[in-house]
């Protein structure tokens, strides 16, 4: 027997002698808890009785070799069925069976002791046919977060069993891994699950370092029937802190800097976020620019995802009047993907464009370009081609937009070579032609070529038509030459008249006798000019007459004169000749010439 047992069982026996009465009612069991405190119904379930006074009783033998015995007999029941295998542990604590088959609810439990005292325990034992509590613990945290960013790691523990479990609380969540937060307010509250329900445990953090974190926790409450701890074991998580984006915005140089009027210029800017955490709907508001630049297009928001991810946005102008232009952008935002706080963009400018007025041709004739050509001749037809425009014109060629009349009139290859012509220049062309037949015409020109900035076609109006008269050659003809008198003495002046026809159209200038030859039958005679003739101009189809004086230094006779001469064609510029002419015959005299007159 153990020393507790005796011991009390020698109190009884003491107690008893003392008092013939029985025990005293302050030995009667008090029960004040079991373990489990309830189970299923349909099962046996061994419990733990703890409470006071589980005092064994001292029996004392009359018989002459008899001596003390201990009875720790105890018997308990619940609402009326007896426990089973009742088994006193010590003073303060039984040990039984529950039956299966117990109603369900609350039963009272009374437990009496081997002196016939009884102690009671309302809440003695809760039959059951709900499966006990069991806590699943699942961490819920945001797949990512920004560095510096406060939010919140829950923990959802859910009852799967039946009864439900009281007082729920979870751990304080571990955190491990590369990147790290802080908590940073209180934990919360313990929370009743009932069965096949879950509650949300919310732990708020900020987010301090970036890196990986590992999440775990576990949680733990009271089972409502059988008042035994209920543990979850431990769930883990995984929450990704960024570094906060980080913008910066870098124009690109347009792929023209230089451009004409009406065309269209693109102004583009490539933002790249050096942080990690995504930057979404990024956006900007229109570049800053002059007149001379007119918004047609913006580019739509667009996310920049981290670790050097970029994003290009562009604009589309229309360049709409001279000028220079440096476009400049500024107060461009986007939003942090993890919690939403605006990020700025950087400022950024373009370089310097320049808008030009586009290239303008116009054409005109040459001065240079003749009235008059003639049949057979071949000649030049320059015009000059000017661009009024900023922009150079490329590649200008000239053509003749028309050509109109009677005369015939032939290109000679090569044709003029296509040439660039800059900002307020000129350029001349020149075609060679040749007339086959007589008449008029006339030509109009123009030229066409591309704007050197953005290649639009650039064409000049027709210009004013070009007359030119085709005529036939300047040629003289029929040629008469008269000496006059047919009777002169040495020395005496001789009037030489030359008549000579101009049969082409072309007028002759500078047109003169320049030969003159004495046909003579006295050896040594010789003439010189006394009146010298002058240059004449013939125009075509008609007469040229020309006087002279001449005089002979030696008698004799018959003599006559026999004259050339010639001029330029004005078209031309030909020699065109005399043909030659022979005057009539005269006689010339030493002496004073007498002359006889008749007297009737």
């Amino acid at each position: 027997m153990s020393s507790s047992k005796l011991t009390s069982a020698l109190l009884l026996a003491v107690a008893a002698a003392a008092c013939h009465k029985g025990a005293p009612a302050t030995f009667a069991p008090a029960p004040s808890h079991v373990d489990p405190a309830g189970g299923p119904s349909e099962v046996d379930t061994a419990i733990t009785i703890t409470g006071e006074h589980f005092y064994a009783r001292a029996v004392q033998s009359l018989s002459a070799h008899g001596g003390v015995r201990v009875d720790d007999g105890y018997s308990a029941t619940l609402d009326g069925v007896p426990l089973q295998n009742v088994v006193r542990v010590s003073d303060t604590e039984l040990r039984a069976v529950v039956p299966s088959g117990l109603a369900n609810g609350v039963h009272a439990l009374v437990v009496e002791s081997p002196l016939g005292q009884a102690g009671t325990l309302a809440r003695g034992w809760i039959a059951s046919d709900l499966p006990p509590a069991q806590l699943v613990v699942t961490p819920t945290a945001p797949a990512q977060v920004s560095n510096g960013q406060s939010f919140s790691v829950g923990l959802e523990v859910r009852n799967t069993g039946g009864a439900a479990a009281l007082g729920v609380s979870p751990s304080v969540p571990q955190l491990t891994g590369t990147g790290a937060a802080t908590m940073s307010g209180a934990a919360p509250a313990p929370q009743d699950i009932p069965g096949g329900q879950s509650r949300l445990f919310s732990y708020p953090l900020v987010a301090t370092q970036s890196g990986t974190i590992s999440v775990s926790a576990s949680a733990s409450g009271v089972d409502e029937i059988s008042l035994r701890p209920v543990d979850g074991p431990a769930g883990s998580g995984q929450v990704l802190v960024q570094e906060r984006p980080v913008l910066d915005a870098v124009a690109q140089p347009p792929a023209q800097q230089i451009v004409s009027v009406g065309q269209t210029v693109s102004l583009s800017l490539v933002v790249t976020n050096s942080g990690t955490a995504t930057a979404m709907g990024v956006s900007f508001p229109a570049p800053t620019v002059g007149p001379d630049l007119q918004l047609v297009s913006s580019p739509l928001p667009q996310d920049v995802f981290g670790a050097m991810g970029t994003a290009t946005f562009t604009w589309t102008y229309q360049a709409a009047q001279p000028g220079f232009d440096s476009p400049t952008v500024s107060g461009g935002t986007g939003a942090d993907a993890n919690d939403g706080t605006a990020i700025p963009v950087s400022a950024a400018g373009w370089p310097q464009m320049v808008v030009q007025a586009p290239a303008q041709l116009s054409v005109s004739a040459s001065p240079t370009i003749p009235a008059k050509v003639n049949v057979g001749q071949t000649f030049s037809v320059t015009i000059l081609a000017t661009n009024s425009g900023e922009a150079a014109a490329l590649g200008v060629l000239p053509t003749i937009v028309s050509q109109s009349g009677t005369a015939q009139v032939a290109t000679v290859n090569p044709p003029p070579v296509a040439r660039d012509i800059g900002a307020s220049a000129s350029a001349s062309f020149t075609w060679k032609m040749t007339a086959t037949a007589a008449g008029s015409f006339s030509l109009s020109f123009g030229v066409a070529g591309s704007d050197a900035n953005s290649g639009t076609a650039v064409q000049s109006p027709q210009s004013t038509p070009s007359q030119i008269l085709v005529q036939t050659p300047a040629q003289f003809t029929n040629a008469t030459l008269t000496a006059s008198p047919a009777q002169v003495t040495i020395g005496q002046e001789v009037t030489l008249t030359l008549v000579m026809t101009n049969s082409g159209e072309a007028t002759a200038i500078k047109a003169a006798p320049f030969t003159t030859i004495v046909l003579q039958t006295t050896s040594g005679q010789t003439a010189r000019i006394a009146v010298p003739f002058a240059a004449q101009i013939v125009p075509g189809r008609t007469v040229g007459t020309w006087v002279w004086s001449e005089s002979i230094d030696k008698a004799g006779g018959p003599a006559s004169f026999i004259v050339t001469g010639g001029g330029t064609d004005q078209n031309s510029g030909a020699n065109v000749s005399f043909p030659q002419a022979t005057s009539n015959s005269l006689t010339v005299f030493n002496g004073a010439l007498l002359t006889m007159t008749t007297v009737s």
